[in-house]
């Protein structure tokens, strides 16, 4: 904690039950510290556990982490920005709350502001639209930016001188989360994984649901727009989802409107198996924004990956450790899950000569659109 020198803080106090998610439960569908820098450090305040988006055991609560960065914009009643797009980034954690600081070149005149915050750091602003990017991939924790959130404006103050950084107070936010979540759980009463956890979980939308995401930093009330959309979002799970109470993963998407007979598929996959589930009948949901929906994931079969790729790393002979191996096969073929001939393997470990790697691959239908051959 730094003592050489006064903070300006912004305390902001964002309370652990409004940065939570709705629940539909009632429509449940069953099929720190950072180094020294110059100038003016200043510091928001913020609700939370030990973590942030990182869901928690009840698949609603979200907390913050360590290297959450938000961005914060502070307007006079002139139009002028003393503030903007200000990134702060977390530097302590204590009980229920964040901390989050950032360096300003002089301290703020003493006049009024418009305060306006979002999660994460947009990618881009352009006027008051802060475009971000919902990715296709996520963790089941929605971590990495997938929790997309724009505060509630507020009136305030410039920020405040504060010695120490448990001296908390001043300027508190309300955070209001702009997405829609899926949270998925296994039935007690399934029997197919016999113990087996499921790694990775791949989703088909009907429409459009993650990708270039537009929202208004100053009204969390304006829908979001969505552009260079996909249907297609897949969960490698950070954590695995099992057979049990509280084991949830969850998959945030723009809050959609289906229509009625419209489905989404999924398919799941545990470390040597394939999971088949049937198709969730999404009956005309309206999938508000904040709100999270329980789903049941219904197993209808599971199998062996149809082939392997098995091989033994003989010897070493670069001179430097090994992290990827490269398959390239011949002209004309491609690759599961891709439109490419190519197939880099990364473990996320070092590579040692002498260990054997087997890689579980499935084969896909052909696509005659494509008409190359699978490899």
């Amino acid at each position: 904690m730094r003592r050489n020198y006064a903070h300006c803080v912004l305390c902001v106090l964002i309370p652990f039950f409004l940065i939570a998610f709705s629940s539909c439960g009632h429509d449940v569908i069953k099929d720190g510290y950072v180094a020294e820098t110059q100038g003016v450090e200043v510091c928001f305040y913020a609700g939370g556990a030990q973590t942030r988006t990182e869901i928690g055991d009840n698949g609603l609560s979200a907390f913050w982490t360590a290297d959450d960065q938000l961005a914060v914009w502070a307007c006079t009643s002139s139009g002028t920005y003393v503030l903007s797009n200000q990134i702060f980034n977390s530097y302590g954690l204590d009980g229920y709350h964040g901390y989050f600081t950032s360096s300003l070149s002089s301290e703020m005149p003493n006049w009024r502001y418009n305060y306006y915050s979002c999660y994460p750091v947009p990618e881009s602003v352009s006027g008051s639209s802060a475009i971000f990017r919902l990715p296709s991939l996520q963790d089941g924790k929605v971590t990495s930016g997938a929790d997309i959130m724009i505060a509630t404006p507020v009136t305030h103050g410039p920020l405040e001188t504060v010695p120490e950084v448990e001296d908390h107070g001043g300027l508190s936010l309300k955070m209001n989360r702009m997405m829609h979540q899926f949270r998925f759980q296994i039935p007690s009463t399934d029997t197919y994984l016999q113990g087996a956890s499921i790694t990775k979980i791949k989703l088909a939308f009907p429409v459009e649901v993650v990708g270039k995401v537009s929202l208004d930093y100053t009204d969390p009330s304006k829908p979001a727009a969505l552009s260079e959309g996909s249907k297609d979002v897949t969960l490698d799970l950070s954590e695995p989802l099992t057979v049990q109470e509280q084991n949830y993963a969850c998959v945030a998407f723009v809050p959609t409107k289906f229509t009625s007979g419209q489905s989404l598929g999924i398919k799941a996959y545990t470390t040597d198996k394939i999971v088949y589930m049937d198709p969730v009948n999404l009956r005309a949901k309206d999938c508000l924004a904040g709100h999270s929906t329980p789903v049941m994931l219904i197993i209808k079969s599971v199998s062996d990956y149809p082939y392997q790729l098995k091989f033994t790393v003989a010897a070493n002979n670069l001179g430097e450790e090994v992290n990827a191996i490269r398959f390239e096969a011949p002209e004309g073929c491609r690759w599961t899950d891709s439109d490419s001939n190519v197939y880099t393997y990364r473990p996320g470990y070092k590579i040692s000569a002498g260990e054997t790697v087997v890689i579980n691959r499935e084969f896909e239908e052909r696509s005659e659109k494509r008409g190359k051959r699978k490899v």
